[in-house]
């Protein structure tokens, strides 16, 4: 199971180590493809020019860690099952983690990732339920053909449901349910 980049990263496992992927649950996972969209973000350059920059502003100037304060009312109140010591939590790492070298650096990876798996599906003995976001498929309209076309497997299923990009946060209750009915 994974979410976001992972997705790029699962699909290149299952194909390296086939014999050991029975199945992947992606979490409105990224997809190789999503770097073709005609979107300024989806483009692996500009993704890394992109955190390098933010990494510098959030590591050096407090630029986040303050915004983070001003907005965080907003963030938690788009988590419904934040109790107040996970929110206290959340927000101490919000402020602390992001940016960091490692994610710069899987960003200024992200180009190589893209084209090792640019041209990958999953393989078909691997059953795979992908669980996208509506906020992302509102956004962009390609986004839940992308993750069919990387299906292979008759038994394999795509659904959306309502939230962002972060499922596990803003509808963690209709993500277990997908997750439960998924039966390999």
């Amino acid at each position: 199971m994974g979410h976001s980049i992972s997705g790029m990263y699962a699909v290149y496992y299952a194909n390296t180590y086939t014999d050991e992927v029975e199945a992947f649950i992606g979490i409105d996972a990224s997809v190789p493809a999503q770097t073709k969209m005609d979107t300024w973000y989806a483009k692996p350059k500009n993704m890394s020019i992109l955190y390098n920059v933010l990494s510098f502003a959030v590591e050096k100037t407090g630029i986040y860690r303050f915004m983070t304060e001003l907005s965080f009312n907003e963030t938690r109140n788009s988590i419904p099952t934040l109790s107040d010591k996970d929110a206290e939590n959340y927000k101490a790492l919000l402020v602390t983690v992001p940016m960091n070298k490692t994610q710069v650096n899987e960003m200024d990876c992200l180009g190589e990732t893209v084209d090792k798996t640019i041209n990958m599906k999953f393989p078909e003995s691997v059953k795979v339920l992908y669980v996208l976001s509506k906020d992302n498929c509102d956004t962009m309209p390609e986004w839940e053909q992308m993750h069919k076309d990387l299906i292979t497997n008759k038994d394999s299923k795509v659904v959306v449901i309502r939230g962002a990009h972060y499922l596990h946060l803003t509808n963690l209750q209709g993500l277990v349910r997908e997750i439960k009915g998924f039966k390999l």
